[in-house]
């Protein structure tokens, strides 16, 4: 038994999904309800289907609410559980603008790998109007970069090397100084939503710029992102139910 409602026999079946949505506290789950073979549909009446029963069972059969397809990885992905809105981590833009087109609302860094994007379920989670929160990358400032960057850049290119030798010789010839292949294709981030308010990331900084992991803080409305805190290596996070 997924559950046992009390209901009107006025009620409609959207009505009765809607209240085994609750009564589970599955969200993400929309719920085809079968009586015998038959799935009914969301507009008829249980009075209707049972006539005067005063008990009837029904087959919940749990689907997908959402399945989108994304133009780009997705590292992370977490619900606001009052909103229902859906926050993302990817790797890149997932609209169809250019990246340069495409506004910041918080923090952002010259070279981002973490793009943080609200999609809101009042716009039925599309990936056009979706906010971009914030960018950020896998590294605790361009200090580390430019310092690797003069250490490597005429060194003889080995397997272990930070940069292939085109990135070398493209960064040389342009000018601009990018994270390479290697490092961004290794990173990666876990993020969890707290609440309305704010999520909680941890991300762990390649060895070439001395490892270790940090944790951080975005606020969902503005986009700011906040040090937390550094520790040796993490793989995951939560946070406290009761809001702690």
């Amino acid at each position: 038994v997924l559950a046992v409602l009390s209901v009107e026999a006025s009620l409609q079946v959207k009505q009765v999904q809607e209240q085994l949505a609750e009564a589970t506290k599955d969200f993400w789950r929309a719920y085809q309800l079968l009586h015998g073979a038959r799935a009914l549909q969301p507009n008829e009446r249980l009075a209707d289907i049972f006539g005067e029963a005063l008990e009837a069972t029904l087959v919940a059969v749990k689907q997908p609410l959402l399945r989108m397809s994304c133009p780009c990885e997705v590292q992370s992905a977490g619900f606001l559980p009052e909103s229902r809105d859906l926050l993302l981590v990817t790797r890149g833009n997932i609209t169809s603008l250019k990246d340069d087109e495409v506004k910041v609302l918080g923090d952002n860094v010259e070279n981002p790998v973490f793009w943080f994007w609200r999609l809101r379920s009042s716009d039925a989670w599309s990936l056009e109007k979706a906010t971009l929160l914030a960018r950020t990358w896998p590294l605790t400032s361009n200090d580390l970069l430019q310092e690797l960057w003069e250490e490597e850049k005429d060194a003889e290119i080995q397997p272990y090397s930070a940069w292939s030798k085109e990135e070398v010789e493209e960064q040389k010839r342009s000018g601009i100084i990018k994270l390479s292949a290697k490092i961004t294709d290794s990173a990666g981030i876990f993020m969890r939503v707290h609440d309305e308010s704010y999520a909680v990331f941890t991300w762990n900084q390649s060895d070439y710029f001395g490892g270790c992991a940090f944790l951080e803080r975005l606020e969902l409305e503005s986009g700011k992102v906040s040090r937390l805190g550094g520790l040796y290596d993490a793989w995951d996070i939560t946070t406290d139910p009761s809001g702690q």
